[in-house]
């Protein structure tokens, strides 16, 4: 993938799903630099729609030299979470829990090796 100079600020999609967020930050002036997303299906329509092949297991990205190599510097991290279809307001199955459990997990092993520039000091 090529940077692109002319792009105000550059961020990463985890959880990317259909692309929302990557659609209002490429709006703002942003450049996606690393996407994420486990369904194979929203993998393929993000590579269509963005030409930019999404990461598929966020907890893969489990040490820093892994998070080195494969996500780019950048400037805005967006995470997108979805709610269960079964899920009912209210409801905390059991199966809800162990999918919120592993996001939650793997998020904070990325988040604590890749910060975006704008957080560093």
């Amino acid at each position: 993938m090529s940077i692109d100079d002319d792009a105000s600020f550059r961020f990463i999609d985890l959880f990317a799903g259909l692309g929302g967020f990557h659609v209002a930050l490429k709006r703002l002036g942003g450049e996606a630099v690393f996407a994420a997303e486990s369904n194979p299906t929203l993998n393929e329509l993000y590579r269509e729609n963005f030409n930019l092949d999404a990461w598929t297991d966020v907890n893969s990205l489990s040490s820093s030299a892994i998070i080195t190599s494969e996500v780019p510097d950048h400037d805005v991290l967006t995470a997108g979470f979805r709610a269960s279809r079964s899920q009912k307001p209210g409801s905390n199955s059991d199966s809800n829990i162990r999918c919120k459990d592993s996001c939650s997990l793997g998020c904070s092993i990325f988040f604590g090796r890749s910060v975006p520039r704008r957080f560093h000091t």
